[in-house]
Parts: structure tokens; sequence; C-alpha cells
């Protein structure tokens, strides 16, 4: 029977109490393992972090599902809509761009900060709108989203498109550079964004090495 006046420290912490120092410092333990988080939920302090930005915010998980959003983008999809959380992020926004390219995936597959991107949104109960997405990787696949410079789609007067060809020959000329490819076809490269969803084009299919 051994002398309690010399027995150890438990090797085994009470249940729930996996993330002790010792662990934190021994991340390889197999006791440390067990506290890695399994959730996609953002801490409570990044919520009330968006929640005091002046401008539209939301995140979304790793499968491009909205975990959680601010009063401000809530208030951008318009009266009368309920939660979206758990909704994909393109059925809640409806953006023009999906198709072609987004800001949260270049960032997520990346790990680089996306800035400017424009995105023709049309939410399903507000106005469609004219905004510029940046996007901010963070852990465990969450993607936060913020949307400035929002306008009415409706007050950009839509300059006049010039011929398919001349715009493929552009994008071609840069490499597929929207925004090199658009000073070349004097437009903003916002609009050349949307020629390029409308007629279904991709400015991967521009890149070298492509046919």
């Amino acid at each position: 029977m051994s002398d309690p006046k010399h027995a150890g420290p438990s090797a085994h912490p009470a249940h729930g109490a996996c993330c002790t120092p010792a662990h934190a410092a021994h991340g390889a333990s197999a006791g440390a393992a067990s506290c890695a988080p399994t959730s996609s939920r953002p801490a409570p302090g990044l919520d009330a972090l968006l929640e005091v930005l002046p401008f539209p915010a939301y995140t979304i998980d790793a499968t491009d599902h909205v975990v959680s959003m601010n009063s401000a983008a809530r208030a951008l999809m318009g009266p009368g809509t309920g939660s979206v959380a758990g909704q994909v992020c393109r059925d809640v926004f409806h953006c023009q761009m999906c198709a072609v390219t987004c800001a949260a995936q270049d960032a997520r597959k990346t790990g680089e900060i996306q800035r400017e991107f424009p995105v023709d949104m049309h939410p399903t109960n507000a106005p469609g709108k004219r905004v510029r997405i940046d996007a901010a990787p963070l852990e465990n696949g969450l993607v936060a989203v913020m949307i400035r410079d929002v306008k009415d789609v409706a007050d950009d007067a839509k300059p006049p498109e010039p011929d398919l060809e001349r715009v493929k020959d552009a994008l071609a000329k840069t490499a597929g550079n929207v925004t090199l490819a658009a000073a070349l076809l004097d437009v903003h490269r916002t609009t050349l964004w949307r020629w390029m969803t409308e007629k279904g084009l991709h400015r991967k299919e521009f890149r070298p090495g492509k046919t």
C-alpha cells in the first residue's frame, strides 16, 4: 500500500480539465490534442467586435455557411429578413460574382486578406447593392467578410458594353488581370467583372497555359 504522503500528482486530470498548463506547454500530448476546438463558431469576443463595426460584416465557416452577422449586415438584407445563420452565403446575398470569383474563398485558400472585390448583391428583401468586399482569413476555416462602399445598383449608370471579342482580347493581353484589362477597356473593374459574369467569362481562362 503506497504512502499517501509520497503519492505524486494524479496522471489523469479531472474530467473537463484537460487544458492544464503542462498540456498547454506540451501540445503534442494526447491530452492536449483532446483540447483542440471542434466548433467553427467564432469566439464571443469576435461577435462583439463585429457588432461595433460601422459597416456590414459577417463570418462564414469552411463550407461557406453564415456563422455570425452584425446588425449593419442584417439591415443591408432588408426588413423582414429572419436569422440567416447556417445558410450558405451565396443564398443569402445572391452575389453576382459568386460564379466567377469569391473573395472569402480566395482568403481561405491563400491565407491572405483580400481587398476591394467589386460585387453586386441582390438580397431577397432589399434593392440590389453595388459594394466592395474585404475578406480576412481566421482560424478553423472561418473567414470574416466586410462590406464597404454600399450603393444601390440603380445609381450606377451602365457604360456601353464593348464587343465580346474586345473584352476577351483585353483579358488575354493582361493574362486575366481584371484591373489591367479594365484599364485597357477604359472602364472601372467593377464594370468589367459584371460583363464577365454576364458573358460567363472567368479570369483563369486567360492565364498562361490555359487554352
